[in-house]
Order: structure tokens, then sequence, then C-alpha cells
């Protein structure tokens, strides 16, 4: 009875927004009853949400240790929990539907099948899904917080901002709260807005300043303030490091990494990947590390990690696998290959990277029509560029070229919005370093408007 009364703490204090605490009541749990498969459960979830996937994994598999002693009910739930996180998400989706028919008020199971459809990067869907969460249990920060989140990735802004604004009404200290309103405002181009709710975040606790710290990073790169961008990673990661915070210094290490690229620094860029891969193993990692490798040259260090998540039994680590070798045969200029790769990358999974990666394979083989309609695509589905991983890793960076590379689109087409698109990337970054795509795109516009 102590550790069901435990639980009950725990989903109330999950409920709430507090995951912290809500771990800690989870873990007590399971500690008065290590067969308690409910509270490693929890302690997956809890754990996914705080970002710390290799937590959930290890939590999830406890919980499927005692499926012998589940409920029905519980089973399905538990072997959702199992499948997100290990990123199965066709079977997840399976369990939470089949759930869902046998008790359809079952609030967990809503707002998680919302998440498995999110994980198969259709956010529509995963947003209806959500708004149902929300209706079922219009109190439960986690709905509302995954009801906004989902608006964001659907392109769904003000709903985003909207329900945001709710989250921190219902718990002003919920760092979540603040992220979803960062990327609703970031999505309506409300930049020093952003920066403002970044800066409110931090200073709620570690937790809020290390969010904080990769929200205002991604901005800095966003608008190519690249030093500024370096300082604020190296700052945030020493501090990961100390708190043994392994996952999350593994990310801000690969975006230190991706900072040190865009300012042309190679050797810094490999060194900050090595970091990162050694400081956690997980398949975005390696398929930020490998990305970085092709960039740098070391082809056969981004192979070795193509072939590991090659070997992966799950959709996603696969179609990482082909997007390497895809980048990998681009930089040797073999865009045939690269074109085949990708397109068997799209068949995989339909992540916004692949149509980014088509769009430069196409520009590159001089196929300005198929590489317009990849890049304008990719600025269709820009809300899903907040969270390439979805898993509170800011990535709306990559959104910025994206207007440079439309305009070389444009300009091989012969068209006038050519100078519009250079335009919107040159303003983008015009308070930044200037690297290196900025100087050619002012360059361009300039020829393209001498009058202006």
């Amino acid at each position: 009875m102590e550790a069901v009364h435990e639980y009950g703490i725990a989903m109330r204090r999950q409920f709430a927004g507090n995951m912290e605490a809500a771990l800690q009541s989870f873990s007590r749990a399971a500690e008065l009853d290590p067969s308690f498969a409910r509270a490693w459960a929890g302690m997956a979830g809890t754990s996914g949400n705080l970002n710390r996937p290799q937590d959930a994994e290890k939590y999830a598999k406890l919980a499927m240790e005692h499926v012998d002693r589940m409920t029905e009910r519980e089973r399905y739930r538990i072997r959702g929990v199992y499948y997100m996180r290990t990123q199965n998400w066709q079977k997840c989706v399976e369990e939470y539907s089949e759930l869902l028919k046998q008790y359809p008020a079952d609030n967990i199971a809503q707002l998680n099948l919302a998440a498995c459809f999110g994980g198969q990067h259709n956010m529509p869907r995963a947003m209806d899904e959500a708004r149902r969460a929300v209706q079922i249990a219009p109190k439960d920060l986690m709905a509302r917080i995954n009801f906004s989140l989902f608006a964001c990735y659907a392109g769904d802004f003000q709903t985003c901002e909207r329900e945001g604004r709710e989250v921190r009404r219902l718990n002003p200290s919920y760092e979540e709260g603040f992220l979803v309103l960062a990327y609703a405002q970031l999505g309506q181009g409300q930049l020093p807005q952003a920066t403002e709710t970044y800066q409110g975040l931090q200073k709620l606790g570690a937790r809020g300043a290390s969010l904080a710290a990769s929200g205002l990073a991604n901005l800095a790169l966003y608008e190519g303030r690249y030093r500024q961008a370096r300082q604020i990673l190296e700052k945030s990661v020493t501090t990961d490091v100390a708190a043994k915070q392994r996952d999350q210094a593994a990310e801000d290490f690969a975006m230190l990494a991706y900072a040190e690229l865009l300012q042309g620094d190679k050797q810094s860029a490999l060194a900050a990947a090595e970091k990162a891969l050694a400081n956690s193993q997980i398949a975005k990692i390696r398929f930020l590390a490998a990305r970085v490798f092709v960039e740098t040259g070391e082809t056969a260090k981004a192979q070795k990690l193509a072939a590991s998540l090659g070997s992966e039994l799950q959709a996603e680590p696969l179609a990482y696998a082909k997007l390497i070798l895809g980048e990998a045969a681009l930089k040797d200029h073999d865009t045939k290959q690269a074109l085949q790769l990708l397109t068997e990358a799209k068949n995989l999974v339909d992540i916004w990277l692949v149509h980014f990666d088509l769009g430069l394979a196409y520009l590159d083989a001089g196929l300005f029509v198929e590489a317009n309609s990849e890049f304008q695509r990719c600025l269709e589905r820009r809300g899903e560029a907040m969270e390439l991983f979805t898993d509170d890793m800011p990535t709306y960076t990559y959104v910025a070229p994206v207007y440079y590379y439309l305009g070389r689109t444009e300009e091989g087409l012969r068209s006038p919005g050519a100078a519009n698109s250079y335009w919107k990337f040159v303003t983008i970054q015009e308070k930044g370093d200037g690297g290196p795509l900025f100087q050619d795109a002012k360059k361009r516009l300039a020829e393209l408007t001498p009058n202006r």
C-alpha cells in the first residue's frame, strides 16, 4: 500500500508538470516494490519527458520484466510505453489504439497515442489526438503541452501559443510552458519575444537554465550569430558534464559541432562530434555526429556510424543511415547515387531533413523545378523543424538556409522571386557574423536588384 500511495503522489506531480518530483516518487515506489511494473513505467515516461532517453529505455525494459503481474489494461499501457521508448512507432499506435477501443476515456492512452503519431511524423494527426487528450483531462499539464507542441509542429503557431500560455497560467514554474511559447513566437517571426521567453526560462532552476541555453544557442545560430552560440553552448556543456547529464551534454556537443561547422572550423567541429558520441550513443547523436564527419571529410567514420544505424530494426535509424550515405555521395558530387539513397530514406520515414537534402541534391544536378519543390515543402513544414527529433532539442536553425537555397532554385528558373528569397535570408542573418551563405546571398541580391 505504501508503494501504491507513492505512485499516486507521482501521478499527481506528473499531471501538474513537476517532472523531477514525479520521477523521485516513481523511483520511491519502485524501491518499495521492485516488481511494481507501473512504477517502472512511470520512471520511463518521466525520464523521457526530462529528455533522458537512455534512462527512459532502461526503465521501460524493467517494466516489461513484470508483465506477468499486470492486468490486461496495464499490459496495453506498459507495452505502449516500451514501444514509445524504443521508437517502434507503428506498434505504439497499435497498442494505444486497441486500448482506447476498450477504454475510450483512458487519458494516458490518448495522450501517448498522440506522441506515437508524432513519432511517425504525422503531425496533423498527432495534433488531433492531443486535442482529444485535453478534452478528456483539461487540467492535465502533459496533455496541454503535447497539444501545444503538436500544434507548433503542424504549423499552427497561434494554437501553440494559446495553449502554451494556458500551461503557464496553470503552472507558472513548468519549464515546458516557456519552451512551447518560445517555439510559437519563433514560428511567428517574433524573435525578440522568443529571446525574452528563454530568458524567463533561465530562472527556473537547472533544467530551465539548460533548456534556455539550448534555445538561445539555436536562436543565435538561426540569426547567424555563430560566435555567441558557441559561447552559450560551451558554458552549457560544462554545466551538463559537471552535473553528469550525459544525454543533454551530448546534445549540446552536437549543436556545438554544427556551430563550429558554420564558422568553418572543421577541427573543432570534429572534436565536438566525438565528445557528443562519448556521452551518448543514441541514434540521434550518431546521426548528427555522422553528418559532421561527412562535412569534414571523415567519410570512413560517417560510414561506420551509418552501418551501426542501418543494423537497427526501426525505420527511423534506417532512414538516418540512408541520409548519411546520401549526404556522403552528394559531397562527392555523385548526384545519381545521392538521389537514390535519399529517396530510399524518404520511403522509410518522411522526415523534414530528407526534403532538405533532396533539395540540395536536385540543386546540385541543376534540376531547379524539383529542388524548388523540396525547399518549398521544407517551408510549408517548418513547424517540424522546431524539434526535428521531437525531444526538446531545438533545431529551428535549419530553416534559415532554406531561404537561401530557395533563392538559388528561383534564380536557376529565372524567377523574379529569387530576390525576395535572398532578401529574407539576409534579413534573418543581418545581425550575424556574416558566414559564406550570407555573403553569397548579399552578392546575388545586389546583382538582382542593383537599384535597391
